[in-house]
């Protein structure tokens, strides 16, 4: 016959006043999950779940964090200090599909600043023969990048938007015709 073996086990409010022993493992009854103890830690260190559904706590990282396959986090905060090769952040906000790295603004004229200071801006402006001047949202210190490309459905040339001039603040785009269309521009550079 098999022995059976049970865990000391107790809901969430009682597990929380727990003070293990080393190593003790305990259930918790309202989360199904284990709990691992250092034999001073009230309450001990809950342990994921397999499908991963529910986890709060505290993570401090040394070092660098490896993510491999699909991972889903779901609707959380991450406030951390991670000092590696690959990224810095002091705080980043993850939500399901979405992790927010530096900031951004996703209004029709908007931007992203990223943490290495690289900034997209898109949006746009109405232009002709004589008007289309494009303010950035936030300004560059070096412009790397600025490209236009016309709302139309005329396919006549003289509606394609033409670059003139563009500087760390504002960009200057012109077409051949009177009347007035939506040109669309995207640019790129740093802070």
């Amino acid at each position: 016959m098999a022995t059976q073996v049970q865990f000391r086990r107790a809901n969430t409010a009682n597990t929380a006043a727990i003070t293990g022993a080393i190593g003790e493992l305990t259930v918790d009854t309202d989360k199904n999950t284990v709990v691992v103890h250092d034999g001073s830690t009230a309450g001990g260190f809950a342990l994921a779940k397999e499908n991963a559904a529910s986890f709060s706590t505290s993570i401090t990282l040394t070092g660098n964090l490896s993510v491999s396959d699909t991972t889903s986090i779901g609707n959380s905060t991450v406030n951390t200090q991670v000092n590696s090769s690959i990224i810095t952040v002091s705080s980043a906000n993850v939500t399901t599909n979405t992790f927010t790295l530096g900031s951004s603004s996703d209004t029709a004229n908007g931007y992203t600043v990223l943490p290495n200071g690289l900034i997209m801006q898109w949006g746009s402006v109405q232009s002709n023969s004589t008007v289309g001047d494009i303010t950035f949202t936030t300004g560059f210190t070096t412009v790397y990048s600025v490209t236009v490309t016309a709302e139309t459905s005329t396919y006549d040339g003289t509606y394609s938007p033409l670059l003139i001039a563009s500087n760390t603040t504002t960009a200057n785009v012109r077409t051949a015709n009177d009347t007035a269309i939506t040109v669309f521009y995207q640019a790129i550079g740093n802070n």
